[in-house]
């Protein structure tokens, strides 16, 4: 199968439009040159979850990701490139004095023995917090290992 039919296969999308302005998404290029951008609930795909048609692609193709950003509008967040492998998942914290929840790109890269997790605001995309956590902490389909 051609890396366009598999990348077709997984709903993969591969290029900006009209469904992606104005939202906070992640780009990740990978190892074959694909570009991938975040499309979250796109009508008419069964997987609604980007990130996960993503891994599912990786596994299938044994592509890797090799560089990673958070992008709003014209401020972008690089993560460090050629990692072991990626780390994406929402986040929310309601603040109860308020009744205010806000949302988190919870995300990061698997470089050396631990997983830098930033909690990112959305849509400004400023780190709110930081963990650590180790490959074994680390779960499934939020981790993206890569397969070299």
């Amino acid at each position: 199968m051609t890396q366009a039919n598999l990348s077709a296969k997984h709903n993969l999308c591969n290029f900006s439009d009209s469904f992606l302005d104005e939202k906070a998404v992640w780009v990740v290029r990978l190892d074959n040159n694909l570009i991938v951008y975040q499309d979250d609930y796109r009508p008419n795909i069964k997987e609604p979850m980007a990130w996960r048609r993503l891994g599912s692609y990786i596994l299938e193709s044994g592509a890797s990701i090799v560089h990673m950003k958070l992008k709003f509008r014209s401020n972008e967040i690089v993560l460090p490139s050629h990692a072991k492998g990626y780390y994406f998942a929402h986040g929310a914290v309601k603040d109860f004095s308020d009744g205010v929840t806000r949302g988190y790109f919870v995300c990061g890269a698997w470089v050396g023995s631990d997983i830098e997790i930033n909690w990112y605001d959305v849509p400004a995309l400023t780190v709110f917090d930081t963990k650590h956590i180790t490959y074994t902490q680390a779960k499934k389909p939020f981790l993206i290992k890569n397969p070299r």
